[in-house]
């Protein structure tokens, strides 16, 4: 094979690569959402600017809910991506105070990273985790991320959970 075909094939390779192992993001309308969340029913919420901002890049797809007075944003994530990033920093960036809590189990036994979050009298218990289609749950961002990096798992749901406090 001469080297000019040989550069000729790699290149085409790595212009189409990308396209043939690319996972197309989930669409915001499609029923994959879940139901309920701790018996509660998700009542679907429009996503604010900034979450349509953000979600332009992300690698899936973004919901927000009410589940009674607690309001939770879904990810699901169809790959591993620094755009998922803890929500504390999201809070903090947009001028909450954070005061970090212990973790905190959910209504399934799932470890969940917490935080109080206070702006003016805007005052909320917000908890976080992740879970993967396996059953594997992790507590922290970062961790998911390292072991999203070497898994085999493809998606992922990032929960968001916002509890009002009085």
């Amino acid at each position: 094979m001469k080297p000019y075909t040989l550069f000729i094939a790699c290149a085409l390779f790595a212009f189409f690569a990308p396209k043939f192992g690319k996972i197309e993001p989930l669409e915001f309308n499609k029923p994959s959402w879940p139901e309920f969340y701790n018996n509660q029913a998700l009542v679907a919420l429009p996503l604010s600017e900034r979450e349509m901002r953000f979600a332009e890049g992300f690698p899936g797809a973004i919901g927000r809910f009410q589940a009674g007075k607690n309001e939770i944003i879904i990810r699901r994530v169809e790959e591993p991506t620094r755009k998922l990033h803890p929500a504390r920093d999201c809070f903090k960036g947009i001028g909450y105070k954070i005061i970090d809590k212990p973790l905190s189990l959910n209504h399934e036994g799932i470890a969940m990273a917490c935080f109080h979050a206070q702006k003016g009298e805007a005052k909320f218990k917000v908890c976080e985790y992740v879970q993967g289609d396996q059953g594997e749950s992790w507590s922290d961002i970062s961790s998911w991320y390292w072991a999203a990096l070497f898994s085999r798992n493809s998606r992922w749901w990032s929960y968001v959970i916002a509890q009002p406090i009085q």
